[in-house]
């Protein structure tokens, strides 16, 4: 049996200017998976996002977290809030404070802990992410990678339970995309549910155990990657491109050099192995 921990049913959101974000979404985050939310911008995924933590109060219909209605009073949203995180895309808007160590110690403080149990999760959080050495380093002076990073360590002090990550790889260099998106494993092999708005159809192809596709306020199709990615009509509707992985497999699918496997590969080395049993083909 798999867990709800989040859940939202028939949920409408208009902002004062008359834009309508949400309009009529019904969808549900299972415990420990990875979810990721795909769609164009304005599709509603930030704001949607601001509803799973309460930030954000529904015009109609209803947010659950672990089955519980959620409620807007000031006991239920610290409690909502402790247990789901948000790691937003411009690091600049989340961190405030004089330095790396002081930013990251204000979330565990705030909770009500004490200095000693703050500095533990702080110390603990610096390690996960790999920023130890930056501990004592100003904010404003790092580079936007390590903000990233930072960014991510104030959530992970707070231990929240769901941590939810706008656009997290959204330009990064290569090598900090890499060092992020290995940081996201390392957090969900942990334990912590983890959902991410992005437009890389690759990370989204390569890594997600389950993909919600958002179109104008409304959910057009949902599925694991490989559904999704196999659905042309729905990568048409919603204007998403096929991954690399799926457009190579399926040349090489249509020009005889492979066949067809039980399941499309989901990494390189995957495709590699595919490869590597390929027909023998006579250029003759």
């Amino acid at each position: 049996m798999t867990e709800k921990i989040l859940e939202v049913e028939d949920l409408y959101f208009k902002y004062e200017d008359g834009t309508e974000a949400l309009r009529g979404i019904t969808l549900a985050i299972e415990r420990g998976k990875k979810t990721i939310l795909l769609g164009a911008n304005g599709a509603g995924k930030s704001t949607l996002f601001l509803h799973f933590n309460g930030v954000y109060r529904p015009e109609r219909g209803v947010v659950r977290f672990q089955g519980e209605p959620v409620k807007y009073n000031n006991a239920f949203l610290k409690k909502l809030r402790k247990n789901v995180g948000i790691v937003f895309q411009d690091p600049d808007t989340q961190l405030f404070s004089a330095n790396v160590f002081q930013e990251i110690s204000f979330g565990p403080l705030n909770l009500g802990l004490s200095q000693e149990e703050a500095r533990q999760r702080v110390e603990q959080a610096m390690a996960e992410t790999g920023i130890t050495h930056l501990r004592d380093r100003p904010t404003h002076l790092l580079s936007y990678g390590e903000k990233k990073r930072v960014a991510i360590a104030d959530i992970l002090a707070m231990q929240p339970e769901v941590i939810i990550f706008d656009e997290p790889t959204a330009w990064l260099d290569p090598a900090s995309h890499r060092q992020v998106v290995a940081l996201l494993e390392d957090i969900n092999r942990q334990g912590r549910t983890l959902v991410l708005s992005t437009h890389d159809v690759d990370l989204a192809y390569s890594w997600a155990d389950y993909i919600i596709v958002l179109k104008e306020g409304r959910v057009v199709g949902e599925g694991t990657p490989e559904i999704i990615f196999r659905n042309d009509t729905l990568l048409e509707t919603a204007g998403l491109a096929k991954p690399w992985l799926v457009e190579v497999y399926d040349q090489l699918l249509h020009k005889g050099w492979i066949r067809e496997t039980e399941q499309l590969p989901r990494s390189k080395e995957e495709l590699f192995h595919v490869l590597g049993h390929r027909k023998t083909v006579s250029f003759a």
